[in-house]
This record gives C-alpha cells, structure tokens and sequence, in this order.
C-alpha cells in the first residue's frame, strides 16, 4: 500500500470521530436555511451535495483521496507498456465517460436554446406552472390521505344528456298540444326546459355534495359568494323548467278534459297537474344523484389533477418538439459512451492478470472500502439536516441536461433519494 492510499485509509471516519464532528458543526447553520444549492454532478466533487457538505469535503478528503488516487494512478504508470499494453485507472475512466457524455448532451441542448430560446422560455413557463400545481395537487392529497373523486368528462356529460332527453320524451306532447306552438316550436322548447333541468341536477347535486367546502366558515367571501350562485342557478332553472311544464300540462289537460274523454271533469291545478308532474321531479332526482356521485367532495382537488394533466401534457408536447432536434447529437454521444465503456471493459480484462495492475486493483479495493465510510457519514449528516432543519426547506439542483435556466427544487424526502456517489475523475 502507498503511503498516500495509507494516508487516506488512517482517517476515522466513524459518528463519533474528529472527521465527523468537523461535519456536523455544519449542520446548524444550514439547519436555518430555507434555500440549499446542490453540487452539480459533473466534476470530481460528488454531486448532490449541500454547500457545507462541499466545504468538508474540500476540506477535509479532497486533497488526501486526491493523493491516494494520484498514487494509484502511479502504481498503474508502472506498467510495462510494450509488453502488456497502456494500463487502465477502470472508476477513473468510467467517471470520465460518463461525464463527457453528459457534457455532450449539455452542450447539444445549448446549442438548440441558442437557435430556440423563444421556445425553451415557454417551457420554462410551463414547467413553474406544472411544478406549482403538483405542488398544490400533491399538498391536497397528502392531507385527504385518496385520490380524487371524477368520472370521465363524457360519460358524465353523456348521462346529463340522456337525463336532457327523458324530459324531452316527457314534455314534448304537453308542448305540441298548445294551439299556438309548432312541432318545430314544441320540440325545440321541450329540449331546451329538458337541459335546463339537467344543468339543474348537475348544479344542485355539486353543491350537495360540496357543500361543506363552499360553505367552510374558513373560506372568503368570494368562494362562499360562488356557491350561493351555483344554488341560485340552479334554483331559477328549476323553477323556470318547472313553470313552463305546469303550463303545458295544464293546457294540455284542459284540451283533454274538455274533449270529455273523462266526462265533465274538472282540472285541479294541485292534483292533476302536480301529480302529473311527478315524472319530471323523478328525472331531475336521478340527475341531482348523478352529479352528486360524479363530483368530489372538495372541488379543487379533482381541478388540480386536471390543472397538472394539461400542464404535463402541454410540456411533453413542447419538450418533444424541442428534443427531435437533439436526437442525432444525443445518439452520437451515448454510442461514443457505449464504445469507451466496452473498451475500458476490455482493457481491463486483458490486464487482469499482470501484476502492476492487480496490486492497482488492491488499492483502489482500499480507497474504494474508505469511500463507503465517507458516503455513510455524508448520509447521516443528511439524515439529521432533514430531522433538524426547517421542514420547508427546498434543496437547489441543476436541472441535468440544462434544458432550463430555473434549479429544480426538491424538498427533504426527494432530496434524501438523489445518490451521493464519489467521483474518480
């Protein structure tokens, strides 16, 4: 072992050691943060981390793992080139292919926003918008503890509609039988009182079964106002429907009576015609049941999932367009990647065997073995920066390919899944 890779293995990196102590006295600055900006994940500092993570990390391995990797890399210049041919540093290389692949997409995707920056600041637009709304979708559905309450927009509509129609097969002989009215008039006043008593049932079934949210004593003036409107539509439409249908059936019934079908039967306003109406209440009961069933409890949830479906699809339409350009750089790069990593692979099977290598391989199983003790300390500063730190804290990440110029903000359960993986470049 060298001196450097023995450097690097002395330090205790265990919860109760200097190396972690200098860590944690980190931790209650940004504990009171309510912003921390990540490390990008290109470069040799690992990516993912919080400033003062970043300032341990300068300061207390950088320059001691650099040495130990730097003394691998020599054991590896050892080698006898002509006869086994250039060694291979296997996490090094790797950790650089990866990061000239990402590079490549970065500077393919810069390109693009150069030649397309009215298009890329639309989709920054939309992805704000898009964020703000599974934020608040994702709040309501934290706090309800289910998913939203909607049926399908047209078999919703649809049944509204077939409710629309049974008042029109109702109503419609009623109508045709007013001396003044023709087929053509009938028809289109029976159908017109048969919607306005669906719009009816879906307004009055809404506000049944939200009541409690439009009414919350919590709410402003402004929301409780929308649902006494949505109880006055409906209120007026039912009673408009209804007063027209009384009229026809009464005009109606008069013309039968008088034909003296029933002899010299009276019309009784009340009975005749009330009871004779029972069949248009039914018809508005089952679409006030209907609208009732259809509807969530609390209206803005089910909007919010609408409001992030059309966002979502708004950005992966954009997003699309603008990625069709990229396709060509993109490939390129990942086949450029996928031949270094087959030839590293190769490489580092020819030299399995000799020795230079192999003792090259002992020493990185060391540095290696050190690096999980140093990711393990990392991850419970981690874990006390969620338990300690503000609740609303968000964590500041660029976004990967640099498809905006917006950080990607992350709370701490999203922030505690990103990897910390240490970097051999």
């Amino acid at each position: 072992m060298t001196h450097e890779t023995e450097a690097y293995c002395a330090i205790d990196f265990s919860p109760s050691g200097a190396a972690a102590a200098d860590l944690f006295a980190k931790l209650p600055t940004e504990a009171r943060l309510g912003q921390l900006a990540l490390s990008d994940v290109i470069g040799s500092t690992p990516g993912n981390m919080t400033q003062g993570m970043c300032e341990w990390y300068e300061g207390h391995i950088a320059p001691v793992r650099s040495s130990a990797l730097e003394g691998v890399q020599s054991v590896l210049n050892g080698i006898d080139t002509k006869a086994n041919g250039k060694p291979v540093f296997v996490e090094r290389e790797k950790d650089k292919a990866e990061d000239d692949l990402l590079k490549a997409k970065r500077d393919a995707v810069k390109s693009v926003r150069d030649t397309r920056k009215t298009e890329f600041t639309r989709l920054e637009k939309i992805q704000e918008s898009e964020d703000k709304t599974r934020d608040r979708y994702e709040t309501l559905r934290n706090t309800l503890d289910r998913e939203p309450r909607q049926w399908n927009s047209f078999l919703y509509v649809g049944l509204l509609m077939i409710i629309g129609l049974a008042e029109l097969a109702i109503n419609w002989e009623a109508f045709n039988a007013i001396k003044f009215f023709t087929p053509a008039v009938a028809t289109g006043t029976a159908l017109i009182l048969g919607f306005a008593l669906a719009a009816s049932s879906h307004y009055t079934g809404s506000v049944i079964r939200q009541y409690k949210s439009l009414f919350d004593p919590a709410n402003d003036d402004m929301d409780r106002f929308a649902g006494w409107k949505m109880i006055g539509m409906a209120a007026s439409t039912l009673t408009i429907a209804l007063g027209l249908v009384a009229f026809s059936r009464f005009y109606y019934l008069q013309q039968v009576a008088s034909s003296n079908i029933f002899g010299d039967a009276s019309i009784g306003l009340l009975k005749t015609v009330g009871g004779s109406m029972m069949s248009n209440i039914l018809v508005w009961m089952v679409g006030v049941l209907i609208a009732y069933m259809a509807h969530d409890q609390v209206p803005e949830f089910p909007a919010a999932l609408k409001d992030l479906e059309r966002f979502t699809k708004k950005r992966e339409a954009l997003q699309n367009s603008l990625d069709k350009p990229l396709a060509r750089p993109f490939s390129k790069a990942e086949a450029q990647y996928k031949n270094d990593m087959e030839r590293i692979k190769q490489r580092s099977a020819s030299l399995a065997s000799v020795p230079t290598q192999v003792e090259a391989r002992g020493l990185m199983q060391k540095v290696m073995e050190q690096d999980a003790k140093v990711k393990a300390l990392l991850a419970t500063y981690r874990h006390r920066l969620k338990n300690d730190g503000r609740h609303d804290a968000v964590f500041l990440m660029d976004e990967e390919l640099g498809r905006t110029d917006n950080k990607i903000e992350l709370n701490h359960e999203s922030y505690s899944q990103k990897p910390l993986v240490m970097k051999y470049v």
